[in-house]
């Protein structure tokens, strides 16, 4: 939020005239709170895979069933991380491009995750559905990206006028 502060005095014939401006701006972005909620929540799926697999042996196996899908610990790893980064994302309007990588990388490992054999994902611990977690994931981080932002601008105006009185 950034503010102005503006006075100015003039002498007139019947007195002084006082005019104080003052203008305050401040960002706001559907962007960054999309984003940080995106990352929140996929930080939070991600935590309960790695709590639920533990990272201590491999980490394709075990998996374990949330949100109806199927995932290992690298599968939790790779949601705990890109939810970390688009919460720092979030954090200023200067980082959201940040947010937009993290959700082209989700994106790409989502598809590949679920276009892969079943040997493969089962070298991985993950099943179609989690990879599409991932994509989805990603795409609404990406569209966070691209959200616009919005300079709201306040300015007040204010005149005092002092007058002197007549002199007889």
């Amino acid at each position: 939020m950034s503010n102005y502060y503006e006075e100015q005095v003039q002498a007139t014939p019947v007195g002084t005239q006082t005019t104080v401006a003052r203008r305050s701006a401040r960002w706001t972005s559907p962007g960054c709170i999309l984003a940080g909620l995106t990352g929140l929540s996929s930080g939070i799926i991600g935590l309960i895979v790695i709590v639920r697999n533990g990272i201590d042996g491999t980490l394709d196996t075990p998996t374990t069933s949330i949100l109806g899908t199927n995932q290992s610990a690298i599968a939790g790893i790779v949601l705990f991380l890109g939810g970390l980064l688009l919460m720092l994302a979030a954090a200023s309007e200067a980082s959201r491009p940040v947010a937009g990588g993290v959700g082209v990388v989700m994106i790409i490992l989502g598809v590949l995750g679920a276009a892969a054999t079943d040997t493969l994902r089962a070298d991985v611990g993950i099943d179609r559905a989690a990879g599409w977690l991932i994509a989805i994931i990603g795409a609404i981080a990406l569209v966070s990206a691209m959200l616009p932002a919005r300079l709201a601008v306040h300015r007040d105006v204010a005149v005092q006028r002092d007058t002197i009185p007549p002199t007889v």
